[in-house]
């Protein structure tokens, strides 16, 4: 679990780990990572790793967090936005977002840790839920069904992206309309 107050200092910090983790990512697995070779990348002291974060997996998450609060944000969908937002807008932030961070989402799928991203979209789910299930008649089986498949989707598609880095946003998001028509024809 990570510990970042909303102290400058920390936040730095911590930004400064994740950047000595990708970093090292480039040379070694994740599981040859030692801190001893982020603190010597970042400049970062070790208690100072260990005040932020309790392993490395912890700086994965924080910037998945992160990245999500951040593409809710700039959709409008985080703090409770609008209930009658566009959907495709929402679904090209959430890609764009992804895109922009395509270095996480490469150290992700590398060290086969996409459930990373995976939790980190449950951890969100009542804010996303809410902007693809507006409705408040939606059952919470629903809503769990919904978030499980938005969850497992959004890993998956970005794990495509990284082999396919050639694709815009856009392309994804209509190849992602082609695989529901086609999954609502299968079933």
């Amino acid at each position: 679990m990570y510990h970042i107050t909303a102290d400058r200092r920390a936040e730095k910090s911590a930004e400064n780990i994740y950047e000595a983790l990708l970093l090292c990512l480039e040379h070694k697995n994740l599981a040859d990572i030692s801190i001893m070779d982020i603190n010597r990348a970042s400049g970062v002291s070790r208690a100072t790793f260990y005040r932020l974060f309790d392993n490395l997996t912890d700086v994965l998450e924080w910037k998945c967090e992160r990245m999500l609060d951040e593409a809710l944000q700039k959709s409008g969908a985080g703090n409770g936005g609008s209930k009658r937002m566009n959907l495709r807008a929402v679904l090209i932030d959430f890609t764009e977002s992804c895109m922009d961070n395509s270095r996480l989402i490469s150290a992700l799928v590398s060290s086969s840790k996409t459930y990373i991203l995976y939790e980190a979209h449950l951890h969100r789910m009542n804010d996303i839920a809410g902007v693809f299930l507006p409705k408040t008649d939606v059952s919470e089986t629903d809503r769990a069904y919904l978030s499980a498949v938005l969850s497992s989707i959004i890993p998956a598609i970005c794990g495509l992206w990284i082999k396919n880095l050639s694709e815009s946003a856009e392309e994804i998001l209509a190849r992602l309309k082609t695989s529901v028509r086609l999954l609502t024809e299968i079933f």
